[in-house]
C-alpha cells in the first residue's frame, strides 16, 4: 500500500462513448498521486481500443462479463493506494475531487 496514494477503480461494460471523458478527469486531477484501474468487463464495443490507447497512464484489467460488483472487485485487488475511490464509467471528476475528498 502506498499511504497517499488515490486509487481510482472504473468498471466498465459497454460505455466506449463515455469512457474517455470518465478517465481524463481522473487524469486531469490537481491532486497528482492517482492510479487510474480500469476493469473491463468483457465489452463487445470499442472500449479495449480506448483503453489500450492510454498506455502506461493506467491499468486495465480484461476479465469476462461478470457484472459490475465482481469488476470492483478485481479491481480493488491489485490497487495500491491508501484511498481508494470508485468512478462509474458514465460519471466524471471534477479536477479537485481526489484533493477536496
Amino acid at each position: 500500500m502506498i499511504p497517499n496514494l488515490v486509487s481510482v477503480i472504473i468498471p466498465n461494460y459497454n460505455y466506449a462513448e463515455y469512457l474517455r471523458e470518465s478517465i481524463d478527469s481522473v487524469l486531469n486531477q490537481d491532486y497528482q498521486e492517482i492510479e487510474v484501474i480500469v476493469v473491463d468487463d468483457g465489452s463487445t464495443d470499442e472500449s479495449l481500443e480506448i483503453l489500450r490507447s492510454y498506455g502506461s497512464q493506467i491499468k486495465v484489467i480484461e476479465i469476462a462479463n461478470s457484472g459490475a460488483p465482481t469488476a470492483r472487485n478485481f479491481g480493488l485487488m491489485i490497487a495500491q493506494g491508501g484511498y481508494i475511490a470508485y468512478l462509474g464509467a458514465t460519471l466524471w471528476f471534477f479536477t479537485t475531487a481526489a484533493y477536496r475528498n
